[in-house]
């Protein structure tokens, strides 16, 4: 499965298709979906058009216990029922404080903000309190090693954004990002004491690994607040 059919994603589906792999191609350009054909993708789905979801979970059936990968299969195969298997297992096997789910662009959770990209994301893995939403948000992004004054001035600024009714977006990284994100919490918290529900997220990482991982370690247990309070949201396969 290739998410995205630019130079990269073109490449990887030239190379798949050699390999003898079957490809699902994903991307939201007809014509660069066409090029996909022509290399000699099996399949080309575009979000605006088809369920991808339902779609994919159609085109892989079969590739969970009963999977027909066996070691004559190419190692691209096994890498995607690999994949398709793993995904199955996270978004099925949530914890009790949070959810998981996937968004596409044609899923009416999608972030707004995110379609007026040339390119934006096909497919975003979300975890936390998937049932509410963005509302008015503001971004806190900085240095991972600032001073200390300046970890406790983006604190500041998280919780008293946070406290004013805006979601504090940030990256998760050390330094500035965690910083603005235990802001944003500190002021939730007290936001919880008084209030008895909230159809807004507190705060949102936006990170760059999979879901699967919390990077850095350091903030595994920030990352779980995150969760259970806002969203944590990558574009990365797990």
């Amino acid at each position: 499965m290739v998410f995205g059919q630019g130079p990269v994603g073109l490449s990887a589906t030239q190379l798949a298709t050699a390999m003898g792999a079957r490809v699902i191609a994903l991307d939201v350009s007809a014509q660069r979906l066409a090029k996909a054909k022509a290399l000699g993708a099996a399949e080309v789905l575009n979000p605006k058009d088809v369920d991808v979801l339902q779609a994919i979970k159609d085109l892989t059936h079969g590739l969970g216990a009963h999977a027909s990968i066996d070691a004559s299969s190419s190692a691209q195969a096994r890498r995607q029922a690999v994949q398709c298997v793993r995904t199955q297992h996270w978004l099925q096997h949530p914890p009790a404080t949070h959810t998981h789910a996937l968004w596409t662009l044609g899923d009416a959770h999608y972030p707004a903000a995110l379609l007026q990209l040339a390119d934006p994301p096909l497919l975003l893995y979300v975890a936390g309190q998937t049932e509410r939403s963005l509302g008015q948000a503001i971004a806190i992004v900085g240095s991972r090693n600032p001073t200390p004054q300046g970890a406790q001035t983006a604190a500041q600024f998280g919780e008293a954004l946070s406290a004013a009714g805006l979601c504090v977006v940030s990256g998760l990284a050390l330094g500035v990002d965690g910083a603005a994100h235990q802001g944003a919490l500190r002021a939730s918290r007290v936001r919880d004491a008084t209030e008895h529900s909230d159809a807004q997220w507190r705060t949102v990482a936006v990170v760059g690994t999979g879901l699967d991982r919390v990077y850095p370690r350091q903030h595994e247990a920030l990352a779980q607040e995150i969760a259970c309070h806002g969203l944590i949201m990558s574009e990365y396969l797990l």
